[in-house]
């Protein structure tokens, strides 16, 4: 026969105060915890910081790099890559647009190419953002007439001087093959395109 005993109330009593012992305990355990993590997840957010180096630079006019022109560029380098952030104004509605980013490392070597290219709308704004990881290849294009536009692969983001130019094509054609040359080359030889400007970020002493 099955036989279930009842506890007296002074057992439930002390089982009572001992469940509510046990409960602030483990409740006194959480706050420990949660504060732990709260005062760590400052120093994590610090650290993660520490390893992004951010620059922000206007643009000047190009080849010339004397006059100031519209608009900026903000840079972020990492060890493992780079992401360039542009906000161009005042350009040409209608006009094409292409944007080339450059490297130069510390021995000199230059390399580059093609990384974007627009139509301005009436706004004349454009805003993009660029990243290129190390081992990537920069740009797409690369043509040789244009100096330091030479294929390469981003090789350390921390001492690379890393520069973009905003070059206009003029009107966009209604020819989709001059079309296709007004968007995806240099036209370095056509006088009808010309530097809007270049940003430069210097590497961090």
């Amino acid at each position: 026969m099955h036989h279930t005993t009842t506890p007296s109330w002074s057992a439930l009593s002390r089982q009572g105060v001992l469940s509510r012992r046990r409960f602030w305990r483990a409740a006194a355990g959480t706050v420990v915890v949660l504060v732990g993590a709260a005062l760590l997840l400052p120093n994590q957010a610090r650290a993660q910081e520490a390893k992004h180096i951010h620059t922000t630079n206007g643009f000047l006019d190009f080849p010339g790099k004397t006059t100031p022109r519209p608009g900026h560029s903000v840079l972020i380098r990492t060890d493992d890559d780079i992401s360039i952030r542009v906000h161009a104004i005042e350009l040409i509605a209608g006009h094409v647009y292409t944007f080339w980013v450059g490297a130069t490392d510390p021995d000199g070597s230059r390399y580059g190419g093609r990384v974007d290219a627009r139509v301005v709308d009436a706004s004349g704004i454009v805003n993009l953002r660029v990243e290129v990881e190390v081992g990537e290849i920069v740009g797409d294009f690369h043509p040789t007439e244009a100096p330091g536009l030479v294929e390469g692969t981003l090789r350390n983001p921390r001492t690379s001087t890393i520069s973009l130019v905003i070059r206009d094509h003029g009107p966009a054609s209604s020819d989709p093959a001059d079309l296709y040359q007004q968007m995806y080359t240099h036209q370095t030889y056509n006088t009808a395109a010309s530097d809007f400007g270049v940003t430069i970020h210097a590497p961090p002493p």
